[in-house]
């Protein structure tokens, strides 16, 4: 799950991904990981908080997202546009 989030942050706001800063608010990135994830707002709320926290940690999960969201290079181009930018949602 955190590794989903990792990737549909750094694809949809690449600059907070790549910053690290928690402080920022994603506006209304939670409601679509929410409706995918299948549960409440709240609780994805949660999840993204614990996601952009083991992101940003030594050992945690940036690695690894960083390097499916490389291999995964091919594949957005084809995928749809939201309000100017591909998404990873489709």
């Amino acid at each position: 799950m955190w590794v989903f989030i990792g990737l549909a942050l750094k694809h949809i706001y690449p600059e907070v991904y790549e910053s690290g800063d928690t402080t920022v608010r994603l506006g209304l990135f939670t409601k679509p990981i929410a409706d995918i994830l299948g549960m409440f707002e709240s609780n994805a709320s949660v999840r993204i908080a614990e996601a952009r926290f083991h992101i940003q940690r030594p050992g945690g999960i940036r690695e690894t997202v960083d390097e499916i969201y490389n291999n995964l290079g091919e594949i957005l181009p084809l995928s749809p546009e939201i309000n100017g930018q591909k998404s990873l949602f489709e």
